[in-house]
């Protein structure tokens, strides 16, 4: 991702936090990343990067099973993963690079 496409992320509202706060490790440790959502003046173009790029954890005040079924609302394919293993290593994968784009 360009700089010029990733710009939006550096006014977001997540910009500082801590990452693994937006990578929950379960549904109950939504809530603090979704609050953050909720003030950011950049979150319709974070839920769209997060649709588009099928991401991984809390992406525009929406989890990965909320952004799923807005797809199947929406007509979308779904992404699809081989394996329980391979989506968490793809999962760490994106994070780590979500962690370099913001510095």
């Amino acid at each position: 991702m360009s700089a010029a496409e990733n710009a939006w992320q550096q006014r977001g509202a997540c910009n500082g936090a801590a990452t693994a706060l937006f990578f929950p490790e379960n549904a109950a440790d939504t809530e603090a990343a979704k609050a953050i959502c909720e003030t950011c003046p950049v979150k319709d173009a974070c839920l769209d990067h997060a649709l588009a790029n099928n991401e991984p954890g809390i992406w525009g005040g929406t989890t990965g099973k909320e952004r799923r079924r807005m797809k199947r609302r929406m007509g979308q394919p779904l992404a699809k993963t081989a394996c329980e293993e391979c989506a968490t290593a793809l999962q760490r994968r994106r994070q780590k690079a979500w962690e370099m784009s913001r510095g």
